[in-house]
């Protein structure tokens, strides 16, 4: 009997998963695939705090627990992803970080987590990339994972992963959409699949996620917050001060996550027993209070935004094909979840 592992990495917007497979050959070949998680975690925040005094980087799942705290004395990069290659720059106290220098630190930070906790010592690996990561992006992620030591094997597409994970579940299927609704992205795959090979015949994206939803309904949240408060000069939301964007931001990450994990259990989620309850302390200078938002409300925020975006890229792609909705053999990700959360007819 032989065995082998390998590893793979999906650094994405939000958050960083990492995977180990391991194949077992006897008589056949059997695999197993573990999420390799921290603190309870699968996964790992794609974001940094460096401390304005003296440069010091955090991460991990207390810096999103606690960003709005933080906020107050660190600098927070809130995506890696989205901040790498930008050529911006964060100073803290003479020192310089960009985001390949960020994003080295993380996955060396990753890189210990994984080991420390599951006493694995990932030196190579593949990475998953999405739409629109360019030849230039993956220069720099492969320079940022060699200074964290670990060598990338290889390259796939979201997407590919995407239906190779799922490839028991897909058999037949000839024609898949994958839909990957992330924290900064939203990415459309068409892939065609022909004699076992698996071909993207249509890639299509909008600079649109998870985070977009966070921003609209803060916007909205902020707007009652200051007609409750009677506050006569509004000051609007992108003017108020870091640590009080953080915290409505953080905030509403919670409803969001929330509201979506009950949805996809299937538990109902309509009427004023939904309501989510944000206590608000110290929130640019308006007197402590307390603000609710239902599911119905939530839904009315969000679904400008999965119209505008998400169905209008999912739309772009399938024309592009050539197809209708009706060829498809299979969908997968958010697509799906959109029809029974908003209700909407292609």
């Amino acid at each position: 009997m032989s065995e082998n592992f390998s590893y793979g990495i999906d650094f994405g917007t939000t958050n960083t998963s990492v995977v180990k497979i391991s194949r077992t050959k006897n008589e056949t070949v059997t695999e197993k695939v573990e999420i390799l998680g921290c603190g309870g975690k699968e996964y790992f925040p794609s974001m940094a705090a460096v401390r304005k005094s003296d440069g010091l980087l955090l991460f991990g799942a207390s810096l999103r627990d606690n960003r709005a705290a933080l906020s107050r004395d660190h600098f927070i990069i809130p995506s890696l992803k989205r901040f790498l290659g930008t050529g911006r720059e964060c100073r803290a106290d003479g020192y310089v970080y960009s985001g390949e220098d960020l994003t080295a630190a993380f996955l060396k930070y990753v890189k210990h987590s994984v080991k420390n906790e599951h006493g694995v010592d990932i030196t190579e690996a593949s990475f998953a990339y999405p739409v629109g990561f360019d030849s230039k992006a993956r220069a720099r992620l492969i320079t940022a994972a060699r200074r964290a030591d670990i060598r990338m094997s290889g390259y796939a597409s979201e997407a590919t992963a995407a239906y190779v994970s799922l490839c028991r579940r897909l058999a037949g299927a000839e024609r898949v959409l994958i839909a990957d609704f992330g924290g900064g992205t939203l990415d459309v795959t068409l892939l065609d699949v022909v004699d076992g090979s698996v071909y993207e015949s249509v890639v299509a994206g909008e600079d649109v996620g998870g985070d977009d939803i966070d921003r609209e309904l803060a916007g909205r949240l902020h707007s009652r917050l200051i007609a409750k408060s009677g506050e006569s000069a509004a000051t609007a939301f992108d003017d108020m001060p870091p640590e009080a964007r953080d915290f409505l931001l953080s905030e509403c990450e919670r409803v969001k996550i929330a509201f979506s994990a009950r949805v996809e259990k299937g538990v109902p989620v309509k009427g004023d027993e939904s309501a989510k309850t944000i206590s608000v302390k110290n929130y640019g200078g308006i007197p402590d209070t307390e603000i609710s938002i239902d599911y119905d409300d939530f839904r009315d925020i969000v679904t400008p935004v999965i119209r505008n975006f998400a169905l209008k890229a999912i739309s772009n792609a399938l024309t592009s094909a050539g197809f209708q909705f009706q060829v498809l053999d299979f969908i997968v990700g958010i697509f799906y979840v959109l029809f029974q959360v908003f209700f909407f007819q292609f």
